[in-house]
This record gives C-alpha cells, structure tokens and sequence, in this order.
C-alpha cells in the first residue's frame, strides 16, 4: 500500500522524530542552530522564542509554543544572533546534575520545573557545564 504524504506538515521535527522513533540524522554533540533577530535584549544561554523575545514560562500567551531555544551569546535588541535549536551548549557558570532534566523556569533555567504557567523540558544536562538541548513539548499548568 503507497502512501500519500504530500499534505503532512511537520511543526516540531525533533518531537516528530521522537513520537515515531526516527533517529536524529545528526550525531548527539552536533549543534543545531537558527539566526534570529532580537526584540529585546536577550542574555546569553537564556531560552529564546520565535518572535526574539526571553521565554518566559510564567506568560503562556507569550511563550507557550514558541520556544525555539537557548541564545548563544547575548544578542541586544535590533541585531540578530544564534540560537541553538538541538545539541550540546556549556556555559562554565551552570551547575547541573548529569542526567536532570533541564526545565523552562520564568525566563532562565533550572533542573526543577516551574509550577505555574506551562512546563517545557528544553534538554538534559551532559555535565556540570554542558546540556543537551531537545525541546519537549510544552504543557499548560
């Protein structure tokens, strides 16, 4: 039986890839990256949305399905920079437990997830310094 998928439209490939168990055609410390142009002044390492504004998982109408990743470096508004979308990132001021979660908390990170707003795992720490980033779907609270 052929099948037609020429209608299918994918929004979040990496969780796509995950639901129906396709590995990820890039090795896990590659980096995936997007350029964006900031909205308003964005520090680095912190989660990022589509429109280049701070995620912020306290403002679901803000953020909630528009989380794209983690700025690389500070990005000020007007100008663009790198996200990293999927893959590894370290920032020598984090401090994780290898293997927690690593959870949208306000407009930062943090291994506990927040309990108002929405949760959205956006990876898993590979050191004290380094994460993976996957972003999981997000879930209202």
């Amino acid at each position: 039986m052929i099948q037609d998928w020429t209608n299918i439209f994918v929004s979040n490939l990496p969780a796509a890839k995950r639901k129906l168990e396709i590995p990820s055609a890039f090795a896990p410390s590659a980096a995936v990256e997007v350029s964006i142009v900031a909205t308003e002044n964005l520090s680095a390492f912190g989660p990022v949305t589509s429109q280049g504004k701070k995620a912020d998982s306290a403002n679901p109408s803000a953020s909630f399905g528009r989380v794209i990743g983690l700025a690389t470096t500070a990005i000020t508004s007007g100008f663009s920079g790198q996200v990293i979308e999927a893959g590894e990132i370290t920032n020598p001021a984090w401090a994780w437990t290898i293997g927690d979660p690593i959870f949208l908390s306000g407009t930062g990170l943090s291994s506990t997830p927040p309990v108002t707003g929405f949760v959205q795992q956006i990876g898993t720490a590979k050191g004290l310094a380094t994460m993976v980033v996957d972003l999981s779907d997000p879930v209202l609270l």
